[in-house]
């Protein structure tokens, strides 16, 4: 069975099949492979050879995006503070209840 598989197979071919044996979801599958795209392309990585020293680059990603939810949320702040986003809290609905229309 393991015959035909080739031995230099995309990186992302192999996530999906992991995660397809341990029967994720399709829709996390989909985010996994998402988000690891995007890990790639910030890196710039074009070779299972780039993966090497993954711990640093990891913590360099995530450094990254904390920075980038940090930006945004000091501007969702600005913008809320001047009046021209109103938010309001979120209220749950208890069993039964129906969203407004």
């Amino acid at each position: 069975m393991l015959k035909n598989i080739p031995k230099h197979r995309k990186l992302l071919d192999e996530v999906r099949d992991v995660m397809r044996l341990h029967h994720y979801s399709i829709h996390t599958e989909r985010t996994y492979c998402d988000w690891i795209k995007r890990y790639i392309r910030s890196h710039g990585m074009t070779d299972r050879q780039d993966l090497i020293d993954g711990e640093a680059r990891i913590k360099a990603f995530l450094t990254h995006l904390a920075g980038d939810i940090h930006d945004r949320l000091f501007l969702f702040n600005d913008i809320q503070e001047t009046g021209m986003v109103s938010i309001g809290v979120a209220q749950r609905l208890d069993s039964g209840q129906r969203r407004p229309e």
